[in-house]
């Protein structure tokens, strides 16, 4: 399971065959996507920002949502987590343990500085290096190599609801 979050995407679908894109692409190849009701509206939200609106294709758009959402396994977090610098984030974290996600892909700092216990938070251009397959056509699709980070157990830092 790996967790993209609204920076990583949005920086995916400004630019084809971008490192982002290659790195959705890979992940959607060799990895299951998992996605939350608060995480897909956030993403759908910022793609919908007039900057980006203006700046990206009403169907790149859609191509990038689609992809996340055929790909993905559904979760409902039950587990409350506040540990994030930017309150709004705890939702990738959330999402990520519920999925058991080892990684949550993210370009926001916030989240970069989190990678602790057993969830590894990674840039898009981290996420990309570590594969070693060769990106083919189509819409980029190629392999992403999974990190071999543990399984999520709950983490001191989880707090319950």
């Amino acid at each position: 399971m790996i967790v993209f979050d609204a920076s990583a995407v949005v920086s995916a679908a400004l630019k084809i065959d971008s490192i982002p894109e290659r790195a959705l692409l890979r992940a959607e190849e060799a990895d299951v996507f998992a996605l939350s009701i608060a995480v897909e509206q956030e993403i759908a939200a910022v793609l919908s920002r007039p900057k980006f609106a203006r700046a990206i294709p009403l169907e790149r758009r859609s191509q990038v949502l689609d992809i996340l959402r055929s790909a993905a396994i559904w979760f409902d977090p039950v587990t409350r987590i506040m540990e994030c610098r930017d309150p709004k984030d705890d939702k990738y974290l959330e999402l990520a343990l519920a999925a058991g996600a080892e990684t949550i892909v993210s370009g926001d700092e916030d989240l970069l500085v989190f990678s602790r216990g057993a969830v590894f938070v990674s840039s898009v251009r981290a996420t990309i290096s570590r594969s070693r397959k060769p990106v083919h056509a189509a819409l980029q699709p190629a392999l992403f190599a999974s990190v071999s980070a543990p399984r999520f157990t709950q983490p001191d830092w989880v707090c319950s609801q």
